[in-house]
Order: structure tokens, then sequence, then C-alpha cells
């Protein structure tokens, strides 16, 4: 069931490695989590984040602050 958890982290970690797009602490912090929490809350935890980073990136668009 650990595997499981540290799947997602170990994806982004060679993601980030292959693509150059994604630094390695992203890919830590999620497999350092992937050891706490079960696979369905990685997940979840994975979506929030992505949702959060969204709606952050979409404020500094408005504010004309971003690019």
């Amino acid at each position: 069931m650990i595997f499981l958890s540290l799947l997602p982290g170990i994806f982004l970690l060679v993601y980030g490695k292959i693509t150059k797009q994604m630094g390695m602490a992203d890919g830590l912090i999620v497999l350092a989590g992937g050891c706490f929490l079960l696979p369905w809350e990685v997940l979840l935890w994975i979506f929030w984040s992505f949702l959060f980073a969204s709606v952050y990136a979409v404020v500094l668009l408005i504010q004309k602050r971003g690019t």
C-alpha cells in the first residue's frame, strides 16, 4: 500500500528530471507526503495544491503582476 502512495512522488521526480519544468523539491515533498498518507489522500493533496496555484495565478494575472 505504501508503494502506491509513493508513486506520485516518484512520477514527479522522474518528470522533473526529464523535462526540467518542475523542481526536485516538488517531487520530494510529494514523496515525503506519500510516506504518511494513503494513496487517495496524496492525489487529493496534489489536486488541491494545483487548484490553489491556479487561483493564485489568476489573481496575479488580474492584478497585471504576472505574465
